[in-house]
């Protein structure tokens, strides 16, 4: 096999590659759109790494404060370094 022929069979494989990823393509959005269609009062979008690590600090500080109600002094100071670790990670 030439290196001509080579290319061109590699231009017909990556064409075949695309088009099938077209078409997977419309079927997720059309799935997608279906979902959204039958549940309406479905939110989608999407979080980023900042909003993830609030929602987890967050959640640290609910668990602390249970913690701190009921006295358990050892799995709140865990929960403390926890919080603060993220804190010093993500510079906030």
């Amino acid at each position: 096999m030439t290196e001509k022929q080579m290319n061109k069979l590699a231009d017909l494989i990556v064409d075949k590659i695309i088009a099938q990823q077209q078409i997977a393509d419309d079927q997720f959005k059309a799935d997608l759109e279906d979902l959204a269609n039958s549940n309406p009062d479905m939110i989608v979008g999407t979080k980023s790494q900042t909003d993830l690590v609030y929602e987890e600090l967050d959640n640290l500080r609910a668990d602390l404060k249970i913690a701190e109600e009921a006295e358990d002094y050892a799995y709140a100071s865990a929960l403390l370094i926890k919080i603060e670790k993220y804190k010093k990670k993500y510079k906030l």
